[in-house]
């Protein structure tokens, strides 16, 4: 009985120990990305600036942390789909998309850091980072090989946290939260400026 008790405790502890520092209501916990960084675009010509996380306030952003990995790189196509068809406001909204080169197969960063170029001459006002460190994974403690979707308001606290794939159920959910207070961001201001 003892040894099933200190087993289960020694789990506990792991499970605490690699728990995520994202919490719901919470603000995001601070995240400097200084190798690599934000993709930008200047005539055809991709380069980098330093990111961080205080960057995401001012609107309503989704961040999508992602592994450099071919497993994950359809795990929010459904979101992104729902979100394009929805299209909000692009003043209140964004997506901003942290790709973990660090957690990449041997061999494959070249052709991620390809594919980040081209999704960034695709979509120019698209928010991509390139994190050649995985200090994004580290600073709020995900889970490697995987995804991770995290919604702020304005202000940069946490409305919606999830590691993993969404169900279609969670996806329709998400997609009428950020729909929902985009349209409440625009009416405060509307009403604001009268």
């Amino acid at each position: 009985m003892q040894k099933l008790w200190f087993c289960l405790t020694t789990l506990l502890l792991s499970l605490s120990v690699q728990a995520s520092t994202i919490s719901v209501g919470q603000p995001l916990p601070p995240l400097q990305i200084q190798n690599h960084g934000e993709l930008l675009l200047e005539g055809d010509e991709v380069s980098y600036r330093p990111w961080q996380s205080e960057q995401t306030r001012g609107r309503i952003t989704l961040v999508q942390h992602l592994a450099a990995r071919l497993s994950v790189k359809d795990l929010y196509k459904p979101l992104n789909d729902a979100l394009e068809a929805a299209a909000p406001s692009p003043d209140k909204f964004i997506v901003t998309a942290i790709v973990n080169l660090d957690d990449a197969l041997w061999g494959t960063s070249g052709m991620a850091f390809s594919e980040m170029k081209d999704n960034k001459r695709k979509h120019p006002t698209a928010s991509i980072i390139a994190d050649k460190d995985g200090a994004g994974l580290a600073a709020w403690k995900l889970q490697e090989k995987g995804g991770a979707l995290i919604l702020l308001d304005a202000e940069g606290r946490v409305i919606y946290f999830k590691q993993g794939a969404l169900t279609e159920a969670e996806t329709e959910q998400l997609v009428t939260e950020i729909v929902s207070r985009v349209e409440a961001s625009s009416s405060a201001v509307a009403s604001s400026a009268q």
